[in-house]
């Protein structure tokens, strides 16, 4: 066993490289060919994970580039995101952060990430669009109800009976409905705007490399899969992961939302933390990418790293995360 953990540990070191700066990496560098590339958050809350995909986008516009940057988040908030891009309002941040009524709660990160993009926009005015695909979930107000009606009514309805597929307890049909919305907004969007480079940002995305077909979680399956297969063309994928740090998730205590205190295992990272800690304990460095294609892993260990090893083309990972929204915020 000793000889085999060595040998799977040698096999991610091989293909690892670590970095101060994403741009002087040469992920950044094999994206200059690349017309679909997808971002994976896992866990979410992560401050430094904004940063990066920034770089990327920042790194794309700057080799003449024109970028679509698609979020998974909630489309209605496109009525006004146009606005604040070009600096013109600041209605977009009131219904977007700390909103209660929309059950909308993200930090300094996102925040920032869209101050960056407003900063890209001015710079590239042309080159750079932004929209949101993902229908939104949470009870609206009136104000807001109405607000997301005015963007478009047919979305609305159909966004109404998604998220009532949900409370029917009807995961595969919900899964399948929201699917096929999350890919029509990305679809409509491309279509609008025609770039030469599609960067999504999707909170659990998964892309497979093998044979083209799609992996991801039970509710929200790889709109980029479709969407590749749309526009005929193979999409680059990237899973950005913590080894560690503390975080703060969102639970609803006695009819109120209160943040409380998570780590990474809570978030799904056991596979992280148990395979690829260990092997880069010998390395220096806070921050590193992995080239999945090139990690040769024994047989007998690949079933352990189909998660990532399998369905992901880069891993971005840091040994130390910081919280995108702190528990004393």
């Amino acid at each position: 066993m000793h000889t085999l953990m060595s040998n799977e540990q040698k096999a991610i070191i091989d293909s690892t490289t670590a970095f101060q700066s994403i741009v002087e990496t040469d992920l950044l560098r094999a994206f200059r060919d690349v017309r679909l590339i997808g971002f994976g958050e896992n866990p979410h809350g992560v401050k430094e994970y904004f940063p990066i995909v920034r770089d990327v986008v920042k790194g794309l516009l700057s080799h003449g580039c024109k970028v679509l940057v698609l979020l998974e988040y909630e489309y209605w908030l496109n009525r006004s995101l146009d606005d604040h891009l070009h600096g013109r309002n600041g209605e977009f941040e009131r219904h977007t952060f700390h909103d209660p009524d929309a059950g909308v709660f993200y930090g300094a990160g996102l925040r920032q990430f869209y101050h960056d993009l407003r900063t890209l926009t001015r710079s590239c005015p042309d080159r750079l669009s932004c929209r949101h695909v993902d229908f939104f979930m949470n009870p609206l107000n009136d104000e807001r109800s109405e607000h997301a009606r005015a963007v478009d009514q047919g979305k609305w309805d159909i966004s109404r009976g998604i998220r009532q597929l949900l409370k029917e307890n009807k995961p595969d049909q919900f899964a399948e409905a929201r699917e096929q919305f999350l890919f029509q907004e990305s679809l409509d969007a491309y279509v609008a705007f025609q770039p030469d480079v599609t960067v999504m940002l999707a909170g659990s995305f998964h892309v497979s490399k093998q044979g083209g077909c799609p992996f991801g979680d039970v509710f929200v399956k790889p709109v980029m899969a479709r969407l590749a297969e749309s526009i005929n063309e193979t999409p680059v994928s990237v899973r950005f992961a913590v080894l560690e740090g503390a975080y703060a998730k969102l639970e609803c205590r006695s009819g109120m939302i209160s943040k409380v205190p998570a780590n990474c295992r809570e978030w799904g990272q056991q596979d992280i933390q148990i395979e690829f800690k260990t092997s880069i304990d010998s390395l220096i460095g806070d921050s590193f990418v992995t080239a999945l294609a090139a990690v040769s892993v024994p047989k007998q260990l690949l079933a352990a790293h189909a998660e990532w090893a399998a369905n992901w083309d880069y891993l971005v990972t840091l040994r130390h995360g910081t919280a995108d929204m702190p528990l004393d915020d």
